[in-house]
């Protein structure tokens, strides 16, 4: 009962108090189910009562037209038929066609348009490899005859399916474009981008894809925003990778054995930047580093290299820092060497040989 309710407001058949509207008394004026009346009111909104009302008469009369998979060769053999069965089917399409209000131009479109119009849950699309696989828009498999010439269609509209839901078999149905799909259900297609992470090459990944239901229509690849949320996806997706997929430089191996060198020898105010420290805290720091290295590439392999130590300075930024002593990283350049520029007591200054920008661990 409530699936029947949920159907009969979709096609506008009740309001949301259940009350029978202006469309359903059109609809229920057919002798046809909900859906394929559906069908028929709106393809003869369009001029193209007949064709619709013919649809209706081949899915609803057995054998007529024959038992053709394609609803095209169905329809043909029922307009060439001469048989009394036919004539009179003829005639009630007709009828039902004036009924629904049919007014006399024809839009050109295919069967499958029209079928579409009654089952947009059923639009399909192929899996590929030509083995006659295709997914439906409400999300179930469906499988047709390989020797079909719909195997090989892109897209299908299903008006028969027999069997199970994971895999059922397609019984009747009809090609559509993917122009006739944009055109009809433009106000379901969901547009969105989505950027996601890339295990195997451990960089991100950008895609916009319109979506029908759980068919995608198309995909298209853009270029990663280098913001916030992008950052965010990058640091935990190297996270879970490991820091040993991160291409750590000399500069900054060497860095980490002073500062370990220092916490063992001063205590704890120094932050701990051991594997096993820095891993429970990846996600954080590496924030850092992933912000400034989407603006020039969106993998990990650059996210070091590219910058010099800014994953180091990130480390410093995110950890707790010493009240008396401090590291101050400032903007390395590419390819930073360091040597040392000046000793004086306890501070040690060191400069790029490049850039001259100054690096100090400080003790005051």
């Amino acid at each position: 009962m409530n699936e029947a309710k949920t159907l009969l407001s979709e096609i506008g058949a009740i309001d949301e108090k259940g009350r029978i509207t202006e469309e359903g008394r059109k609809l229920r004026a057919l002798p046809l189910p909900p859906r394929l009346a559906r069908m028929v009111v709106d393809a003869a909104a369009q001029g193209a009562g007949e064709t619709a009302a013919a649809i209706a008469a081949v899915l609803t009369e057995r054998g007529l037209g024959g038992n053709d998979v394609d609803l095209g060769h169905r329809l043909e053999n029922f307009q060439r038929d001469r048989s009394r069965r036919a004539e009179d089917a003829r005639a009630m399409v007709r009828r039902w066609a004036a009924t629904a209000g049919n007014r006399k131009k024809d839009n050109g479109d295919s069967p499958g348009g029209f079928l579409a119009l009654a089952y947009p849950d059923r639009v399909a699309r192929s899996r590929g490899g030509g083995g006659g696989a295709f997914l439906l828009a409400n999300g179930r498999g469906g499988i047709i005859d390989p020797a079909s010439s719909l195997a090989r269609e892109a897209y299908l509209v299903v008006a028969e399916l027999a069997g199970a839901a994971a895999a059922g078999r397609i019984v009747l149905a009809a090609p559509i474009t993917l122009e006739e799909i944009e055109q009809r259900f433009f106000d379901r297609i969901e547009d969105r981008e989505f950027v996601t992470f890339d295990a195997t090459s451990a960089s991100l990944r950008a895609r916009r894809v319109r979506r029908l239901g759980a068919l995608i229509l198309t995909e298209q690849t853009r270029p990663v925003a280098p913001d916030s949320e992008s950052a965010r996806l990058l640091a935990e997706g190297i996270a879970a990778l490991g820091l040993h997929r991160l291409p750590w430089s000399k500069a900054q191996l060497q860095l980490r054995n002073r500062v370990m060198f220092l916490r063992r020898a001063e205590g704890e105010e120094w932050p701990d930047l051991s594997d096993g420290a820095l891993s429970g805290t990846a996600a954080e720091w590496l924030h850092h580093s992933s912000r400034e290295s989407l603006h020039c590439r969106k993998s990990a392999p650059m996210i070091l290299p590219r910058y010099s130590q800014p994953c180091c300075r990130g480390i410093c930024a995110s950890g707790s820092t010493p009240r008396r002593r401090h590291i101050f990283l400032l903007r390395p350049a590419r390819r930073c060497r360091l040597t040392t520029k000046r000793k004086q007591g306890r501070n040690f200054r060191y400069a790029c040989r490049n850039c001259s920008a100054l690096r100090c661990i400080q003790r005051s």
